[in-house]
């Protein structure tokens, strides 16, 4: 779906394929990822599509629904550009672009790799459903020491290399400090499913049950939501009086 200033469309070629994430850039570039290894790009004028079968990349029509032999989950999708992209998914799948080819990264692990986030295609972490956060160097992946969450981390976000959030079920938080990873309490069991702030002052965590709360560089607090107990998956915002969570049948401002 695309928000153009006044109202919502639906791009049919695409909306009956499972998308998982979308990442934007200035210029009109879009791109989004989900199930299959299915990824598609909206060039500003029309989306066209390609396809991780688990070994490479390659161009896949948007009216060709026979699933690869090989069906990857792409869970997550960053990038400084369009040109600079990280997507990542199941069996430690991790690929980058750089604008004219697709590589694959070894992760060194098979987990689920659940989300992605950085500063550079050279200094990026991914979290994992086996509760870990993995972090990438140039040609290094390190695993985080302090983080081993019981369950699944779902999502990684920071402000700078130096104020780095990863949440996960359990109400599970850790924060990496610019040198150290640490376990952070939130006064919630339910699963956080989404991380996103405005700056190191100004974060927020959404999660199942309508688990919405915010950090203000201090202290988190619950945040008064709009739907009661329902499922919210995402939040982002473009600044800290402009956020909104998205969630079942439910998308809300602040």
């Amino acid at each position: 779906m695309r928000y153009n200033g006044t109202a919502w469309s639906y791009a049919a070629p695409v909306r009956w394929r499972e998308l998982l994430d979308v990442r934007g850039f200035t210029g009109g570039r879009v791109w989004a990822v989900g199930r299959n290894g299915v990824m598609v790009r909206w060039n500003g004028t029309a989306w066209d599509g390609l396809v991780y079968n688990g070994t490479t990349v390659s161009a896949l029509s948007l009216t060709d629904f026979t699933p690869p032999a090989r069906r990857i989950s792409l869970n997550g999708i960053w990038g400084t550009a369009d040109n600079a992209l990280v997507v990542v998914g199941d069996s430690g799948t991790v690929l980058t672009w750089n604008g004219t080819t697709w590589q694959t990264r070894a992760s060194g692990t098979t987990a689920a790799l659940t989300d992605v986030w950085g500063t550079s295609l050279t200094d990026f972490y991914a979290t994992t459903d086996d509760g870990r956060v993995l972090r990438f160097g140039a040609s290094t992946v390190t695993p985080a020491a302090g983080v081993q969450a019981p369950g699944p981390l779902n999502a990684v976000w920071g402000s700078s290399a130096s104020n780095v959030w990863a949440v996960g079920d359990g109400g599970m938080v850790y924060r990496y400090n610019g040198s150290s990873w640490s376990r952070v309490r939130l006064p919630t069991r339910h699963a956080l499913a989404s991380v996103w702030g405005s700056s190191a002052s100004d974060v927020y965590a959404a999660g199942s049950s309508g688990a919405l709360y915010r950090y203000d560089g201090s202290n988190w607090t619950p945040e008064k939501r709009p739907n009661g107990n329902g499922q919210l998956y995402g939040v982002w915002g473009l600044n800290s009086s402009n956020v909104y969570v998205a969630g079942n049948s439910l998308v809300a401002r602040r």
